[in-house]
């Protein structure tokens, strides 16, 4: 194979491997691929028409996002959530976000902040919806939205701040706590209202240019979806957040040879 057609083969491949990550993720998000589903490669290639090498790229991604667990001699299934999990993303969202629309606050440019106000608009006339009696909370297609709409909002704060590593930090959290979310089976008017007010005192301290303020309704904004979320967890399955002195995190063999290194350096 020529270096032009190889280099076309890889591009290719790539491609596909970004539109079978975005089938299986959208599958995921929608509850059609529930924990404990076995997934197979060759079904899924098949069904999307395309090899099973992008369909196996785009399954080794969702594991290393934690969305799902290849299990040696017997396949890949989707990941069960624990409750442990929903703590450890959403404490790293309150350390990361915060500090990301502080950033934003003083880089934020015009057209986000317009863009920013099309998301508000779109999650107050959801909740117009549910006011309006047409529903006592988000379902189905109105589910999708709102969550599809609260995560461009988080998201498009980050991107404001400009600082890629937080990007790709937060990218990857998201993703676990949005999977969650939509097996959530209760949107109501107060989850709704609580969202709308939120994400307007985050874009007013925004459009004034105030970091602190920004920093403080999203850490307000986060640390009230965490409550709902692992209290719904709890009811749900009984599960208990274990004691953090039970987690244990063993040094890697390089950390431990530096600090090796360094205790002889000091003994000399």
């Amino acid at each position: 194979m020529s270096e032009n057609l190889f280099e076309a083969w890889l591009m290719a491949t790539a491609d596909l491997t970004s539109q079978a990550y975005r089938h299986l993720h959208r599958r995921l998000v929608s509850g059609e691929l529930p924990a404990g589903t076995v997934l197979s490669e060759n079904k899924l290639a098949a069904e999307m028409g395309i090899s099973r090498t992008p369909v196996g790229d785009a399954v080794r991604r969702l594991a290393a996002e934690g969305l799902v667990e290849q299990v040696p001699r017997y396949g890949t299934i989707v990941k069960t959530i624990s409750l442990q999990d929903i703590e450890d993303v959403y404490e790293l969202r309150e350390a990361i976000e915060p500090y990301a629309a502080r950033k934003a606050a003083s880089r934020v440019s015009a057209t986000q902040l317009q863009q920013l106000e099309v998301l508000c608009k779109a999650i107050d006339g959801l909740s117009a919806q549910v006011d309006a009696g047409e529903c006592e909370e988000l379902t189905g297609e109105m589910l999708r939205r709102f969550l599809a709409a609260d995560l461009a909002f988080h998201m498009l704060i980050v991107h404001a701040a400009a600082n890629t590593r937080i990007l790709s930090v937060v990218e990857s959290t998201r993703v676990v706590s949005q999977v969650f979310r939509i097996r959530r089976t209760r949107h109501d008017s107060a989850v709704v209202h609580a969202a709308c007010s939120h994400h307007r005192k985050i874009l007013a301290a925004l459009a004034d240019g105030d970091g602190d303020r920004a920093a403080e309704w999203m850490l307000k904004h986060i640390s009230r979806s965490k409550e709902e979320t692992l209290a719904f967890h709890q009811q749900a399955t009984g599960e208990r957040v274990p004691v953090k002195s039970e987690f244990s995190l063993e040094l890697g063999d390089d950390i431990r040879a530096e600090l090796e290194w360094l205790e002889r350096d000091d003994a000399e």
